[in-house]
Protein backbone atom coordinates (compact mmCIF):
# COMPACT_ATOMS: atom_id res chain seq x y z
CA UNK A 1 0.00 0.00 0.00
CA UNK A 2 1.38 3.20 -0.88
CA UNK A 3 1.83 5.95 2.09
CA UNK A 4 0.62 9.11 1.81
CA UNK A 5 3.23 11.81 2.76
CA UNK A 6 2.48 13.08 6.09
CA UNK A 7 2.07 16.73 4.85
CA UNK A 8 -1.20 15.30 3.25
CA UNK A 9 -2.71 13.72 6.09
CA UNK A 10 -2.28 16.47 8.35
CA UNK A 11 -3.63 19.90 8.77
CA UNK A 12 -1.51 20.66 11.58
CA UNK A 13 1.67 22.79 11.35
CA UNK A 14 4.40 20.31 11.57
CA UNK A 15 6.44 22.31 13.91
CA UNK A 16 5.17 23.10 17.38
CA UNK A 17 6.60 25.15 20.05
CA UNK A 18 7.99 23.85 23.16
CA UNK A 19 11.48 21.58 24.51
CA UNK A 20 12.68 18.92 22.07
CA UNK A 21 15.34 16.37 22.75
CA UNK A 22 18.46 16.37 20.28
CA UNK A 23 20.90 13.78 22.42
CA UNK A 24 21.64 12.38 25.52
CA UNK A 25 23.86 14.26 28.20
CA UNK A 26 26.62 11.94 27.97
CA UNK A 27 26.79 11.30 23.98
CA UNK A 28 28.22 15.04 23.82
CA UNK A 29 31.47 15.53 25.45
CA UNK A 30 33.28 18.35 25.99
CA UNK A 31 34.67 19.55 22.65
CA UNK A 32 32.73 17.19 20.55
CA UNK A 33 30.57 18.33 17.65
CA UNK A 34 27.44 16.74 16.23
CA UNK A 35 25.44 17.98 12.87
CA UNK A 36 21.66 17.75 12.74
CA UNK A 37 18.95 18.13 11.03
CA UNK A 38 15.62 18.94 12.97
CA UNK A 39 12.61 21.30 12.40
CA UNK A 40 13.41 21.04 8.54
CA UNK A 41 16.85 22.96 9.49
CA UNK A 42 20.36 22.28 9.51
CA UNK A 43 21.55 22.64 12.86
CA UNK A 44 25.27 22.02 14.94
CA UNK A 45 25.36 20.42 18.47
CA UNK A 46 28.38 21.20 20.22
CA UNK A 47 29.95 20.83 23.83
CA UNK A 48 32.43 24.04 24.89
CA UNK A 49 35.46 23.34 26.48
CA UNK A 50 33.96 24.44 29.77
CA UNK A 51 30.98 22.22 29.39
CA UNK A 52 28.06 23.71 27.93
CA UNK A 53 25.85 22.31 25.49
CA UNK A 54 25.22 25.02 22.79
CA UNK A 55 22.97 24.81 19.79
CA UNK A 56 23.24 27.15 16.58
CA UNK A 57 21.96 27.28 12.89
CA UNK A 58 24.95 25.03 11.28
CA UNK A 59 25.64 27.48 7.98
CA UNK A 60 28.29 29.78 8.20
CA UNK A 61 27.22 33.54 7.19
CA UNK A 62 30.35 33.95 5.41
CA UNK A 63 30.03 31.28 2.55
CA UNK A 64 27.74 28.74 4.05
CA UNK A 65 30.26 26.03 5.10
CA UNK A 66 28.45 23.87 7.31
CA UNK A 67 29.54 24.37 11.23
CA UNK A 68 28.74 20.43 11.81
CA UNK A 69 30.78 19.00 8.76
CA UNK A 70 34.22 19.40 10.02
CA UNK A 71 33.73 22.20 12.50
CA UNK A 72 35.94 22.31 15.71
CA UNK A 73 35.68 23.22 19.39
CA UNK A 74 38.14 25.76 20.43
CA UNK A 75 37.72 26.38 23.72
CA UNK A 76 34.37 27.75 24.42
CA UNK A 77 33.42 28.77 20.15
CA UNK A 78 33.34 26.61 17.31
CA UNK A 79 35.25 27.10 14.06
CA UNK A 80 34.33 26.84 10.75
CA UNK A 81 36.40 24.28 9.07
CA UNK A 82 36.16 26.47 5.59
CA UNK A 83 38.05 30.14 6.89
CA UNK A 84 38.25 29.51 10.79
CA UNK A 85 35.98 31.61 11.76
CA UNK A 86 34.63 30.99 15.23
CA UNK A 87 31.12 31.69 16.89
CA UNK A 88 30.65 31.74 20.72
CA UNK A 89 27.35 30.13 22.03
CA UNK A 90 25.20 33.11 20.98
CA UNK A 91 26.46 33.02 17.69
CA UNK A 92 28.46 36.33 17.20
CA UNK A 93 31.32 35.60 15.20
CA UNK A 94 34.16 36.42 17.70
CA UNK A 95 37.36 35.58 15.86
CA UNK A 96 38.24 35.61 11.73
CA UNK A 97 41.93 34.89 11.03
CA UNK A 98 43.38 37.12 8.28
CA UNK A 99 40.39 39.78 8.64
CA UNK A 100 41.96 43.34 9.77
CA UNK A 101 38.70 44.00 11.85
CA UNK A 102 36.04 41.72 13.30
CA UNK A 103 32.99 40.57 10.60
CA UNK A 104 29.88 41.80 11.58
CA UNK A 105 28.34 38.29 11.45
CA UNK A 106 26.16 35.97 13.45
CA UNK A 107 24.38 33.54 13.76
CA UNK A 108 21.09 32.20 15.42
CA UNK A 109 21.65 30.61 18.31
CA UNK A 110 18.79 28.11 20.19
CA UNK A 111 17.55 27.96 23.83
CA UNK A 112 19.58 24.93 25.44
CA UNK A 113 18.61 23.33 28.73
CA UNK A 114 19.83 19.78 30.29
CA UNK A 115 17.78 17.47 32.44
CA UNK A 116 16.71 14.29 33.36
CA UNK A 117 20.08 13.03 31.23
CA UNK A 118 18.79 15.14 27.86
CA UNK A 119 20.18 17.93 26.09
CA UNK A 120 16.32 19.81 25.11
CA UNK A 121 16.23 23.10 22.28
CA UNK A 122 13.35 25.43 22.34
CA UNK A 123 11.70 25.92 19.35
CA UNK A 124 9.78 28.43 18.92
CA UNK A 125 7.82 29.10 15.12
CA UNK A 126 8.14 32.93 15.81
CA UNK A 127 11.43 33.02 17.91
CA UNK A 128 10.08 33.61 21.43
CA UNK A 129 12.02 32.57 24.43
CA UNK A 130 10.98 30.14 26.19
CA UNK A 131 7.92 30.72 28.85
CA UNK A 132 7.89 27.08 30.22
CA UNK A 133 10.24 24.44 31.16
CA UNK A 134 10.92 20.34 31.80
CA UNK A 135 11.13 19.84 35.28
CA UNK A 136 13.90 17.15 36.80
CA UNK A 137 11.90 13.65 36.93
CA UNK A 138 11.90 12.95 41.05
CA UNK A 139 13.27 9.23 39.55
CA UNK A 140 16.03 11.18 38.17
CA UNK A 141 19.22 10.37 40.43
CA UNK A 142 16.87 9.03 42.64
CA UNK A 143 19.08 5.45 44.65
CA UNK A 144 15.64 3.91 45.42
CA UNK A 145 15.29 4.04 41.54
CA UNK A 146 17.51 2.14 38.53
CA UNK A 147 19.63 4.76 36.40
CA UNK A 148 17.59 5.60 33.38
CA UNK A 149 18.57 3.54 30.36
CA UNK A 150 17.56 4.22 26.54
CA UNK A 151 15.09 1.59 25.81
CA UNK A 152 14.36 2.12 21.87
CA UNK A 153 14.98 4.45 19.18
CA UNK A 154 12.61 5.36 16.63
CA UNK A 155 12.17 7.20 13.35
CA UNK A 156 8.53 7.39 12.17
CA UNK A 157 6.91 9.46 9.28
CA UNK A 158 4.12 10.39 11.43
CA UNK A 159 3.23 13.83 13.20
CA UNK A 160 4.47 14.46 16.95
CA UNK A 161 0.93 14.97 18.10
CA UNK A 162 0.02 11.84 17.48
CA UNK A 163 2.08 10.21 20.56
CA UNK A 164 0.82 12.35 23.27
CA UNK A 165 -3.06 11.95 21.52
CA UNK A 166 -2.53 8.08 21.71
CA UNK A 167 -1.88 8.29 25.53
CA UNK A 168 -5.05 9.99 25.95
CA UNK A 169 -7.12 7.61 23.37
CA UNK A 170 -7.32 4.81 26.23
CA UNK A 171 -9.98 2.89 24.06
CA UNK A 172 -7.03 1.52 21.51
CA UNK A 173 -5.52 0.00 24.81
CA UNK A 174 -7.13 -3.61 25.13
CA UNK A 175 -7.82 -3.74 21.47
CA UNK A 176 -4.25 -3.67 19.90
CA UNK A 177 -2.34 -4.13 22.71
CA UNK A 178 -4.52 -6.98 24.30
CA UNK A 179 -1.32 -8.63 24.72
CA UNK A 180 -0.49 -6.45 27.88
CA UNK A 181 -3.47 -4.07 28.67
CA UNK A 182 -7.01 -6.15 29.26
CA UNK A 183 -8.75 -2.67 30.04
CA UNK A 184 -7.93 0.39 31.24
CA UNK A 185 -10.35 3.21 32.75
CA UNK A 186 -9.50 6.81 32.44
CA UNK A 187 -9.44 8.26 36.34
CA UNK A 188 -9.13 12.01 35.20
CA UNK A 189 -7.27 14.64 33.64
CA UNK A 190 -5.00 17.72 35.01
CA UNK A 191 -3.98 20.33 33.20
CA UNK A 192 -1.16 23.23 34.04
CA UNK A 193 -0.20 25.56 31.42
CA UNK A 194 2.55 23.15 29.31
CA UNK A 195 2.02 20.42 31.12
CA UNK A 196 -1.05 17.54 31.04
CA UNK A 197 -1.76 14.45 32.67
CA UNK A 198 -3.75 11.75 31.91
CA UNK A 199 -4.45 9.53 35.14
CA UNK A 200 -5.79 5.86 34.25
CA UNK A 201 -6.32 2.58 35.59
CA UNK A 202 -5.26 -0.07 33.59
CA UNK A 203 -4.87 -4.12 34.09
CA UNK A 204 -2.48 -5.86 32.92
CA UNK A 205 -2.57 -9.30 30.84
CA UNK A 206 1.49 -10.27 30.78
CA UNK A 207 2.16 -11.28 34.52
CA UNK A 208 0.53 -14.79 33.84
CA UNK A 209 1.92 -16.30 36.98
CA UNK A 210 1.27 -13.07 39.08
CA UNK A 211 -2.35 -13.38 38.12
CA UNK A 212 -2.80 -16.65 38.43
CA UNK A 213 -1.39 -16.59 42.05
CA UNK A 214 -2.99 -13.06 43.35
CA UNK A 215 -5.89 -12.18 40.79
CA UNK A 216 -6.00 -9.18 38.56
CA UNK A 217 -2.29 -7.41 38.23
CA UNK A 218 -3.48 -3.37 37.75
CA UNK A 219 -2.68 -0.39 39.53
CA UNK A 220 -2.15 3.00 37.94
CA UNK A 221 -0.67 4.64 34.84
CA UNK A 222 -0.46 8.20 34.51
CA UNK A 223 0.56 9.45 31.46
CA UNK A 224 2.17 13.17 31.82
CA UNK A 225 2.79 15.23 28.78
CA UNK A 226 5.48 18.52 28.94
CA UNK A 227 4.90 20.17 25.81
CA UNK A 228 4.43 17.80 22.59
CA UNK A 229 7.85 17.01 23.12
CA UNK A 230 8.19 14.59 25.94
CA UNK A 231 5.48 11.90 27.28
CA UNK A 232 6.10 10.47 30.74
CA UNK A 233 4.63 7.28 31.37
CA UNK A 234 4.74 6.12 35.07
CA UNK A 235 2.71 2.63 36.12
CA UNK A 236 2.44 1.15 39.17
CA UNK A 237 2.16 -3.10 39.70
CA UNK A 238 0.04 -3.95 42.49
CA UNK A 239 0.26 -7.05 43.83
CA UNK A 240 1.84 -8.70 47.12
CA UNK A 241 4.88 -7.08 45.14
CA UNK A 242 4.71 -3.08 44.57
CA UNK A 243 6.71 -2.51 41.03
CA UNK A 244 7.01 0.88 39.41
CA UNK A 245 8.14 1.96 36.20
CA UNK A 246 9.14 5.73 34.63
CA UNK A 247 8.97 5.55 31.03
CA UNK A 248 9.77 8.94 28.91
CA UNK A 249 9.43 9.26 25.48
CA UNK A 250 11.17 12.69 23.56
CA UNK A 251 9.60 13.55 20.64
CA UNK A 252 11.31 15.46 18.15
CA UNK A 253 10.23 16.38 14.48
CA UNK A 254 12.98 15.92 11.79
CA UNK A 255 10.98 17.63 9.15
CA UNK A 256 7.54 17.86 7.67
CA UNK A 257 7.77 14.01 7.35
CA UNK A 258 10.03 12.37 10.00
CA UNK A 259 9.69 12.57 13.45
CA UNK A 260 12.91 10.72 15.91
CA UNK A 261 11.71 8.99 19.02
CA UNK A 262 14.18 7.98 22.29
CA UNK A 263 12.59 6.49 24.70
CA UNK A 264 14.30 6.45 28.36
CA UNK A 265 13.23 3.57 31.52
CA UNK A 266 13.85 3.30 35.32
CA UNK A 267 12.51 0.94 37.70
CA UNK A 268 11.99 1.20 41.17
CA UNK A 269 14.45 -1.23 43.31
CA UNK A 270 13.60 -3.96 45.08
CA UNK A 271 14.78 -5.43 48.17
CA UNK A 272 15.10 -8.77 46.27
CA UNK A 273 18.33 -8.98 44.12
CA UNK A 274 18.02 -8.76 40.11
CA UNK A 275 14.40 -8.34 40.36
CA UNK A 276 13.94 -4.71 39.75
CA UNK A 277 16.14 -5.31 36.40
CA UNK A 278 13.75 -8.41 35.15
CA UNK A 279 10.82 -6.09 35.18
CA UNK A 280 13.02 -3.47 33.31
CA UNK A 281 13.96 -6.17 30.81
CA UNK A 282 10.21 -7.04 30.61
CA UNK A 283 8.95 -3.31 30.75
CA UNK A 284 11.61 -2.63 27.66
CA UNK A 285 10.17 -5.72 25.90
CA UNK A 286 6.62 -4.73 26.42
CA UNK A 287 6.87 -1.27 25.57
CA UNK A 288 8.87 -1.65 22.04
CA UNK A 289 6.32 -4.31 21.24
CA UNK A 290 2.95 -1.37 21.97
CA UNK A 291 4.60 0.97 20.26
CA UNK A 292 5.73 -1.06 16.85
CA UNK A 293 1.99 -2.29 17.02
CA UNK A 294 1.39 1.22 16.63
CA UNK A 295 3.68 2.44 14.20
CA UNK A 296 2.16 1.07 11.11
CA UNK A 297 -1.82 2.91 12.37
CA UNK A 298 0.16 6.41 12.77
CA UNK A 299 1.99 6.16 9.34
CA UNK A 300 -1.01 5.92 7.48
CA UNK A 301 -3.94 7.28 9.22
CA UNK A 302 -5.42 10.33 8.51
CA UNK A 303 -5.86 13.04 11.16
CA UNK A 304 -9.41 14.10 11.87
CA UNK A 305 -10.00 17.58 13.18
CA UNK A 306 -14.04 16.56 14.37
CA UNK A 307 -13.65 13.31 14.67
CA UNK A 308 -16.79 11.11 15.34
CA UNK A 309 -15.80 9.52 18.87
CA UNK A 310 -17.48 7.60 21.69
CA UNK A 311 -18.30 7.87 25.24
CA UNK A 312 -14.95 4.98 25.67
CA UNK A 313 -12.50 7.01 24.07
CA UNK A 314 -10.94 9.03 26.71
CA UNK A 315 -10.06 13.24 26.71
CA UNK A 316 -9.01 13.44 22.89
CA UNK A 317 -11.43 16.67 22.47
CA UNK A 318 -9.50 17.69 25.85
CA UNK A 319 -6.55 17.40 24.75
CA UNK A 320 -6.49 18.73 21.40
CA UNK A 321 -7.43 22.23 23.19
CA UNK A 322 -4.56 21.94 25.17
CA UNK A 323 -2.46 21.44 22.54
CA UNK A 324 -3.72 24.72 20.49
CA UNK A 325 -1.31 26.86 22.41
CA UNK A 326 1.77 24.83 20.83
CA UNK A 327 0.90 26.12 17.46
CA UNK A 328 1.25 30.23 18.02
CA UNK A 329 1.18 30.94 14.25
CA UNK A 330 -1.48 28.82 12.99
CA UNK A 331 -3.71 30.25 15.58
CA UNK A 332 -2.48 33.97 14.61
CA UNK A 333 -3.67 33.13 11.22
CA UNK A 334 -6.54 31.80 11.94
CA UNK A 335 -7.74 35.09 13.75
CA UNK A 336 -6.80 37.35 10.99
CA UNK A 337 -9.03 35.30 8.48
CA UNK A 338 -12.22 35.41 7.72
CA UNK A 339 -12.65 31.84 7.78
CA UNK A 340 -10.39 31.55 11.51
CA UNK A 341 -13.10 29.70 12.61
CA UNK A 342 -12.51 26.75 10.61
CA UNK A 343 -8.76 27.02 10.36
CA UNK A 344 -9.30 26.38 13.87
CA UNK A 345 -10.98 23.19 13.93
CA UNK A 346 -7.36 20.92 13.89
CA UNK A 347 -6.35 22.60 16.61
CA UNK A 348 -9.43 23.15 18.79
CA UNK A 349 -12.17 20.82 18.57
CA UNK A 350 -15.92 21.77 20.26
CA UNK A 351 -15.44 23.65 23.08
CA UNK A 352 -18.72 21.77 25.00
CA UNK A 353 -16.82 18.45 24.14
CA UNK A 354 -13.37 19.69 25.25
CA UNK A 355 -13.74 20.17 28.96
CA UNK A 356 -11.80 18.55 31.68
Amino acid sequence: MTRRPVRDRFSLPPFPSGWFSLAGSGELAPGQVRPLHRFGQDLVLFRTRSGQARVLDAACPHLGAHLGIGGAVEGNTIECPFHGWRFDGAGRCVYAPLARSLPRASLRSWPVEEVNGRILVWHHPEGAEPDWHVPQFPEYGNPDWLPFQQAQHWEMRTHCQELGENAMDAAHFPHIHRQQTAAMETRGLEIDGAHLTHRTWQTLAFFGLLKKIYGDVAGPLDCTLHGLGLVVNRAQVRTKIDMAYCYPFYITPIDDERIDVVSMLSVRRFAVPGLARALLYKARAEGRKTIEQDIPIWEHKQFRPRPRLSDADGPIPAFRSWSAQFYPEAVAAAQRSHDGGRRLEALSPDPARARV
